[in-house]
């Protein structure tokens, strides 16, 4: 007999419920896939960028002025590698490679111009706990998100970043643009894992009370 908690028990391949409660017998345990952070790591880099802004049509004499950068977005994020730390069991070391693109707004001194820019940070991982795994997993197309991706070795990188713009030198005649891009960035390691669960056959009643809602089968 396996005791699950003050209330559940497991014996002979059985879920057990006290019956002085209002729960009846689940008819079956199953196993569910459910997505569960292994290591999370919070990073902040900083990039130079040489940009050559260009000026609009038609302009032959423009006066550039930089006004900033938006819509930072996360384009792409590659593992280049991966390998385990010797004497340490399900521990690896990663080297990642995020893209970023965001938009430098500016005039030329006749028009209001946007143009697009990317860079990319490099970053390196240690003490990354990522056991391996056997579970098939059925994604139902989650890797479509731009801020996701998987790796050879199984887990799934998700990424969030806070970035911004400074340092900016410019020269106003010629276009060229110097500029630093900072990112705070907050990088999780999630692999899918199997929940044991009983089922019921049937979804509970719904059952109102002045204080709160209760489901019951």
């Amino acid at each position: 007999m396996i005791k699950c908690n003050s209330e559940y028990t497991l014996e002979d391949g059985h879920l057990e419920i006290p019956t002085a409660g209002s729960l009846s017998k689940p008819k079956e345990l199953v196993y569910i896939q459910a997505l569960k952070i292994m290591s999370q790591f919070s990073v902040k880099k900083r990039v130079t960028r040489n940009i050559a802004l260009t000026p609009g049509k038609g302009v032959t004499c423009p006066s550039f002025k930089f006004i900033g950068a938006d819509n930072f977005q996360i384009i792409g994020i590659n593992a280049i590698s991966h390998a385990n730390l010797p004497k340490k069991k399900n521990m690896k070391r990663f080297q990642l490679s995020i893209e970023v693109k965001y938009d430098l707004l500016y005039s030329d001194g006749f028009n209001k111009l946007v143009q697009t820019d990317m860079a990319i940070f490099n970053i390196s991982l240690n003490n990354v706990y990522c056991p391996d795994s056997s579970i098939k997993c059925y994604t139902r197309g989650l890797w479509n998100a731009a801020a996701r991706e998987t790796t050879s070795c199984g887990p799934i990188i998700e990424v969030e970043a806070l970035a911004e713009e400074f340092g900016d030198v410019l020269s106003p005649c010629t276009g060229a643009l110097i500029l630093d891009v900072g990112v705070f960035f907050s990088i999780r390691f999630e692999r899918y894992v199997q929940l044991l669960v009983p089922t019921y056959g049937s979804f509970p009643e719904q059952i109102s009370t002045k204080e709160s809602f209760m489901y019951l089968s």
